[in-house]
């Protein structure tokens, strides 16, 4: 009996998926030192709180860290607390640490004119 059989199943609405994380999760940290790498700001960090993502962009053609990171956190009491916690200091280096904001869309197409 199939109609019965589908009756048993769970709808796919039932199913609990995690809220997509939001910006007040992360920080923007400026003013890294070169020798700063996703491992030392890690350490950094998470005696603030768990951490869910650390960031460093590295530069395309040297591979070395562009000098900014982004550290996220599992909940919102690790950010409050990094930020209570200001100056961060690194290797000697003060860091610059804000609430991350998201990027915002300009709205233009990428390239040309017009």
């Amino acid at each position: 009996q199939p109609r019965e059989a589908a009756a048993q199943l769970s709808p796919v609405s039932t199913l609990s998926l995690p809220p997509p994380r939001q910006a007040t999760e992360r920080l923007f940290v400026g003013k890294l030192p070169d020798c700063c790498s996703e491992a030392s700001l890690r350490a950094h960090f998470e005696s603030f709180g768990a951490l869910t993502d650390v960031y460093v962009p590295k530069e395309f053609e040297t591979g070395r860290p562009q000098g900014f990171g982004f550290v996220t956190f599992a909940a919102d009491g690790g950010v409050a607390a990094a930020l209570n916690a200001c100056p961060h200091v690194i290797d000697g280096v003060e860091l610059v640490v804000k609430r991350a904001q998201p990027k915002e869309r300009s709205g233009r197409g990428r390239g040309g004119v017009g």
